[in-house]
């Protein structure tokens, strides 16, 4: 769910005239009703069930509450997610659903809720915190910075690439192969920044009632050695034009291509077949692709073959943590690199620090004596240690200054993969 907010506009509530605290057991309806008025979107019983129904992640005290001079005037969720940084998973705040009534827009009280969502998830022990926002630049304010990129392709099935092995591919049956599907996607997460550690609550409200449908591909034993989950949406005309993947797992080759090439076949069934991939990892499949019927923007010698998509923006909640905690700090050998770094949250994270990296991991303490310094926001820091962007590709390009000596040594320790969620992750 996207987040909305409001800010210091003319109106705003005073300190005394807005109460924050938790969620109270029973008070699920009333957020349901909230969430409701504040988005328009699906109906208040939908709502009142995601608090109610998602206990490995959500609860009541997952859930900040601004009590105003007429009721509530808004509230918005920490959820408890684990997310892997590198393949090491941590601990994560997804901050969701930032409802504020309509009476109570632009009042401030959008900016008071995310304030304390992140001092919630810090008091908690989350290392990070993700979010899908309704504006960048809004969320730039509390330090969150753009982390996840997406290619959305859209093409016609016939230009994908044929494989023979798509005969090892065939319906997805839950009751046999759900098992199967969650291993597999486990065993796919290693390695990777972004896909959580999906519980049961989480496969069976935001995985299975959503997508039912899917295919997998056969391990040559009988088991499942990939996966796709898809929809077909509904125009109300008599005849599908599009096939939308929401999820598709290829551990390896093989599975990759038995996959690819059941998507390919579909060509007599329909128009066009959509995928989100992480950044990058379209390039490989569109040798073959023509140009389609609507090009778009007129970029003149460039086909168009989908779109880049803003996904997730992210910040560093604990900063000691988030750098001693990554996989990449203990590699790299030895350095000393200074930050001189500017968080709007939290005040303890603004200012100098000496980063230490050696064999034992990171240690940042404040401080000066690193002669090789950087100076960079939070959101840009969270940016490097997620690995959506190098450090000195963003020295290059202005948006920190410093030494690159010492954007080096970051990259040495942080540098990819890319953060990406997997649709069916998003919250």
């Amino acid at each position: 769910m996207r987040t909305t907010g409001g800010g210091d506009w003319d109106g705003r509530l005073e300190d005394d005239e807005l109460a924050l605290r938790r969620a109270r057991p029973g008070e699920e309806a009333r957020l349901g009703d909230v969430a409701f008025r504040a988005f328009r979107m699906a109906h208040p019983e939908l709502w009142t069930a995601g608090y109610a129904g998602g206990k490995e992640y959500i609860d009541p005290e997952c859930t900040v509450v601004a009590d105003g001079p007429h009721g509530i005037a808004g509230h918005a969720t920490a959820l408890r997610l684990s997310m892997p940084v590198a393949g090491r998973d941590l601990p994560m705040a997804g901050i969701a659903a930032v409802a504020v009534v309509p009476e109570a827009r632009r009042r401030g009280v959008a900016d008071r809720l995310m304030r304390e969502c992140l001092e919630l998830a810090r008091e908690r022990g989350d290392v990070s915190s993700l979010l899908y926002p309704f504006s960048w630049r809004y969320y730039a304010r509390f330090g969150y910075a753009p982390c996840e990129s997406v290619e959305l392709v859209s093409v016609p099935p016939s230009d994908l690439p044929a494989s023979p092995l798509r005969r090892r591919v065939r319906r997805l049956d839950r009751p046999r192969d759900e098992t199967g599907v969650r291993a597999v996607y486990q065993a796919w997460r290693r390695g990777r920044t972004g896909p959580f550690d999906r519980g049961d609550a989480w496969w069976a409200h935001r995985v299975w009632a959503r997508v039912p449908e899917g295919v997998v591909f056969d391990d040559g034993e009988g088991g499942v050695g990939g996966y796709l989950l898809y929809e077909v949406p509904q125009d109300g005309s008599s005849h599908a034009a599009c096939f939308r993947v929401r999820e598709w797992i290829a551990p390896d080759a093989a599975a990759r291509a038995g996959l690819l090439g059941f998507l390919q076949a579909l060509g007599e069934q329909f128009e066009r077949v959509e995928m989100t991939l992480p950044a990058g990892a379209a390039r490989t499949l569109t040798s073959g692709m023509q140009r389609p019927p609507e090009t778009g923007p007129d970029h003149r010698q460039f086909d168009h073959l989908g779109y880049l998509g803003g996904g997730a923006m992210g910040r560093i909640v604990d900063l000691g943590r988030a750098l001693s905690s990554h996989p990449g700090a203990a590699g790299g050998g030895e350095a000393v690199v200074g930050l001189d770094l500017d968080d709007p949250v939290f005040l303890d994270q603004s200012g100098p620090f000496d980063v230490t990296f050696g064999p034992g991991g990171a240690r940042a303490v404040p401080g000066r004596r690193a002669p090789e310094r950087l100076t960079l926001d939070v959101g840009r820091l969270s940016q490097v240690v997620l690995g959506a962007v190098s450090a000195t590709r963003l020295l290059d390009e202005g948006l920190i200054h410093g030494s690159r000596t010492a954007a080096t040594a970051l990259d040495a320790r942080f540098r990819g993969p890319d953060p990406h969620l997997l649709p069916l992750n998003g919250f």
